[in-house]
């Protein structure tokens, strides 16, 4: 999903393609902790209150990185039909 915000920051750079970027690069930690902290957590023996923890907190974040790509896009979806119908 990467590729989507920096081909339109090469093509034309907006602040939607920013946003877009800056969502992205919020959201793609949170898989990758994910991923890594449910196999490390548990192999180090950490109670489960303090992993559920972790996960809440790197689910608000990533879930605020969603939103601000979701934001990016359909601002950019929004002036990319815009400047169609004008045509």
């Amino acid at each position: 999903m990467l590729a989507l915000p920096l081909y339109c920051i090469i093509k034309r750079p907006t602040a939607p393609a920013y946003v877009m970027l800056v969502g992205e690069a919020v959201g793609i930690p949170g898989a990758f902790f994910s991923a890594w902290f449910s196999v490390w957590g548990i192999n180090a023996n950490l109670p489960m209150e303090e992993i559920a923890r972790y996960f809440g907190v790197m689910g608000v974040i990533s879930n605020i990185g969603a939103l601000m790509f979701a934001c990016g896009f359909l601002l950019f979806l929004h002036d990319a039909l815009r400047k169609r119908v004008s045509i």
